[in-house]
């Protein structure tokens, strides 16, 4: 398990949410901000209907506060550094907590290219990200 670090940046410190969506797509020369409510106006707004692995979801968490920031992977589902007791885990949109927190999509990608990049997500899991060629990035969970 990567574990949960306040302020962490890397899989050797740890992470936080934000420092671990901002390790994530560093890796593909995307920049966001290590504070979660800042990341809720970088990249582009995406409607809910629009939803696609590799969005980034920015959960508020009162006063038009985000406090939370993960990936969506697809199948109502994000990958993100939860806190200390579990550190980086796939969660469901669909039950608990994040069922309940309202939320804004965001999306970085490239404007015109389409790339194929391999990703090792911290935690053991393997995750692979993909740029397509309609501005996305996509994140995938591998076979083991």
């Amino acid at each position: 398990m990567t574990r949960y670090t306040w302020g962490g940046k890397s899989p050797a410190t740890g992470f936080d949410c934000s420092g671990f969506v901002q390790y994530v797509f560093s890796q593909f020369g995307y920049t966001t901000s290590s504070i979660a409510n800042d990341v809720r106006d970088q990249g582009v707004h995406v409607d809910p209907s629009d939803i696609q692995p590799g969005d980034v979801l920015c959960f508020y968490s009162g006063n038009n506060y985000v406090g939370h920031v993960g990936i969506y992977i697809g199948d109502n589902t994000f990958v993100h550094a939860a806190n200390s007791d579990i550190g980086v885990v796939t969660t469901s949109l669909s039950v608990g907590y994040y069922a309940q927190r309202g939320y804004e999509i965001r999306r970085f990608g490239p404007s015109d290219r389409d790339r194929t990049c391999g990703l090792m997500v911290p935690n053991h899991a393997r995750y692979q990200l993909r740029h397509t060629r309609k501005s996305q990035c996509i994140i995938t969970q591998k076979d083991a």
